[in-house]
């Protein structure tokens, strides 16, 4: 009987224990959750909260409004259409957000069929459920006219189940209306990367999905180009795969979204993340090289930019890239530029306004690491970098947009730590007058 009674209190003791570190974990999740306006406190139209920051650069004093995103997540993209940012999270959500109410608004849509969950099943013991949902999903999205009629173009990673491997994808789907219900609509896949490749390919690094590329711009009324990383096949962690034709990864695509026809661009890229092209065709685009080897690059059809042979960067912890070629002869197409540790490129835009004093037709360059803005003045004649500007900003910049009216609008991106602290956000940047 004594003995029963032990057990019983323990049994009591150990409910009351759990109950109390489930309340307070509640608790603690519902205040972050209303703090910083995540869910469930983000309806489908919401007011948010705004947070301004100043900032005094060289030619302009700015005003930065953060307002929370809708949803808790990595990577997603954003673009511009009529008067409202489209967001599209990581999970393929459609967001708008009313520049003039200061509103996100949820769009119903279809799911995107690139079986996200069936990966995350399979591997989620292996290599985590929070590595997978955060690096699994949107790499990037481009809306556009094509002849004609406005598409919403997105990139992605893309499962396929029947392989068990994984490639990166183009998905379209039609977008006559900004208001309109597109849950009737389905994702069309236009693109699917070859061959499709495994998590251990890289066995190191499985699952190097972080190297992935994704960039989407449009080229003309048919076409666009496609940047893919090289997964961190690189002849040391992996396969070289960037220096090869006979596989799509480490290169940049022009794709025609009508008759899905493809064709290499561009190759030799380790992990391009940030295109632009000018309405002289000129064509730019950032990438992510090995430590202190991130690079600006203005790309030509059919040329080679060297990696994993020539880099100016190093291999994480050692003062050298073992497969670089730089120091013997040009082989390959140099960058514009290339810039030392710690920054993290992302994406870039070419300033196009007169709304920021003297920005005009200067490259503006996001980062993720070194949380800043990086204006580069450009000698469009000789080619060449003239003048650079650190612009800190104090926050991870996933995507950056130019607005019609001239202002800059920026995605950041959580950190890994203290991310209830990093709460991503959406950064509109105006002139302070």
């Amino acid at each position: 009987m004594l003995v029963f009674i032990k057990k019983k209190k323990y049994e009591i003791l150990f409910v009351i224990i759990i109950s109390a570190i489930c309340s307070l974990a509640s608790y603690y999740f519902g205040a972050l959750s209303y703090h910083y306006k995540i869910f469930p406190f983000n309806s489908k139209t919401k007011q948010i909260e705004q947070k301004t920051n100043y900032i005094e650069t060289a030619k302009n004093d700015l005003i930065i409004q953060e307002f929370n995103l809708p949803v808790y997540l990595k990577y997603g993209a954003i673009d511009k259409i009529d008067k409202y940012i489209i967001y599209v999270d990581n999970n393929a959500k459609i967001y708008l957000f009313d520049l003039e109410k200061k509103l996100f608004k949820k769009i119903s849509s279809s799911a995107l069929n690139n079986n996200k969950n069936l990966f995350i099943q399979k591997y989620e013991e292996e290599l985590g459920t929070v590595r997978l949902r955060n690096l699994f999903g949107v790499r990037d999205i481009f809306v556009g006219k094509f002849k004609g009629d406005t598409k919403l173009i997105l990139s992605s990673l893309d499962y396929n189940k029947v392989d068990d491997c994984y490639s990166l994808s183009l998905f379209k789907i039609n977008l006559e209306s900004i208001n309109a219900d597109l849950s009737k609509e389905k994702w069309s896949k236009i693109f699917t990367s070859e061959p499709c490749i495994n998590v251990d390919i890289t066995p190191n690094e499985l699952f190097a999905a972080g190297s992935s590329g994704g960039r989407i711009f449009q080229l003309d009324e048919e076409n666009l180009l496609l940047t893919i990383g090289d997964f961190y096949s690189d002849g040391v962690n992996g396969p070289n795969l960037s220096q090869s034709i006979d596989n799509d990864y480490g290169k940049i695509f022009k794709v025609n979204i009508f008759t899905n026809e493809k064709k290499i661009f561009s190759l030799g890229h380790r992990n391009p993340q940030g295109l632009f092209i000018t309405s002289e065709k000129k064509i730019f685009s950032t990438e992510h090289g090995p430590e202190g080897g991130d690079e600006l690059n203005l790309i030509y059809e059919g040329n080679n930019y060297g990696w994993p042979f020539q880099s100016f960067g190093t291999d994480y912890n050692s003062k050298i890239w073992p497969l670089n070629k730089i120091n013997r002869k040009k082989l390959f197409n140099y960058p514009l530029f290339s810039w030392g540790p710690a920054l993290g490129i992302s994406n870039l835009i070419i300033y196009s306004s007169d709304y920021f004093f003297e920005w005009k037709k200067n490259i503006i360059i996001s980062s993720l690491l070194g949380q800043k803005l990086i204006r580069l003045e450009y000698d469009y004649e000789k080619n060449k970098i003239i003048y650079i500007e650190n612009i800190d900003v104090k926050n991870r910049i996933r995507d950056i947009i130019e607005l019609d009216d001239g202002r800059i609008a920026l995605l950041t991106d959580e950190l890994d730590a203290n991310a209830f602290e990093n709460v991503p956000k959406l950064l509109i940047i105006e002139k302070n007058l």
